[in-house]
């Protein structure tokens, strides 16, 4: 596999990171050089997904972090049950033919527009012994979508 000077840079910062401010800035880093605004790394922290074993680093604004967290969409995030599924990154588009989404997910997604998070990539990270995570790179809305 190839990897560019630019990709190897991204991995090298990623790798050395040495505090969590410094890995949300090297995933905002890479995310904004692939046209994403948005980024996370998120550890689902099991099934059921236990906040409490959780880790998320993310530039999301900070605002509809909190709301996520508190109306406890990491339990429903459809996004988190497509990447246990796939071993491929996926298109937010492409979750219903995964998943039937509920009421519920769809005003997930619909909450996450008003904060200008939609249309995004995922690529699950699937590590032995450990709890499924991914990544998501979200972008804002397209216009005319």
């Amino acid at each position: 596999m190839y990897v560019g000077p630019r990709l190897r840079e991204v991995l090298s910062r990623l790798n050395t990171a040495s505090s969590i401010e410094a890995l949300r800035s090297s995933l905002a880093d890479a995310a904004r050089h692939m046209g994403f605004p948005y980024v996370v790394l998120f550890q689902h922290g099991g099934l059921p997904r236990l906040v409490e074993k959780a880790l998320m680093v993310t530039n999301y604004p900070e605002k509809f972090v909190q709301s996520y967290i508190e109306d406890h969409h990491y339990i429903i995030d459809p996004i988190c049950e497509v990447s246990e599924q796939l071993d491929r990154p996926f298109t937010w588009d492409e979750i219903p033919n995964f998943v039937k989404l509920t009421g519920k997910q769809i005003a997930m997604f619909e909450k996450a527009r008003e904060y200008g998070i939609a249309h995004g990539v995922t690529v699950p990270l699937h590590i032995p012994s450990e709890s499924y995570a991914s990544t998501a790179h979200r972008s804002c809305p397209i216009a005319g979508r």
